[in-house]
């Protein structure tokens, strides 16, 4: 099965709830509303308008909305709960969730669960092109091409049909 039909099988009619809004949730929002899930955007915005143009999108996706200071109470019957790296693990709201039997992953989480090649992180805040280019080139120099294709700050959302084993 391609990664992306396991993303489907994983949210397909489950309710999912991302905290915030920010850069790698916007298109992992879309595409989840594609894949068929029911999204709740839990953000600590007051309102809407609050997002900007991506109002529009949120609107147009049907995105259910959990705002303002109690933003965190859109976690309650949630399948899935998608958090980010800023959103500390241990607060009792999550934990609770946790409790209940909700998943509570990250787009990161879900893209280390699914991708069908072996995975090589390269962080830090130099050099990262020139490092991920060389081991790119290591791959190739092995014969194994398509896992020469390394992503450099990609997301979850780059899980495309034709990725294979």
């Amino acid at each position: 099965m391609l990664p992306i039909e396991q993303l489907q099988n994983l949210i397909q009619g489950k309710k999912v709830a991302f905290i915030g809004a920010g850069v790698s949730h916007k298109r992992c929002i879309e595409q989840f509303v594609e894949l068929g899930a029911q999204v709740t955007l839990c953000d600590q915005k007051k309102s809407l308008e609050d997002f900007g143009a991506y109002a529009d999108t949120l609107r147009r996706l049907h995105v259910r909305l959990s705002l303002g200071e109690h933003y965190t109470d859109g976690f309650a019957g949630q399948d899935i709960i998608m958090r980010t790296p800023g959103y500390e693990y241990y607060k009792p709201e999550l934990q609770a969730a946790l409790q209940a039997g909700t998943k509570v992953t990250s787009e990161v989480e879900l893209f280390f669960e699914l991708c069908p090649c072996e995975i090589v992180a390269v962080t830090g805040s130099d050099g990262k092109t020139t490092t991920t280019t060389l081991i790119s080139k290591m791959f190739e120099n092995k014969g194994d091409s398509q896992q020469a294709k390394l992503y450099l700050d990609r997301s979850l959302t780059h899980l495309h049909p034709q990725t294979s084993k």
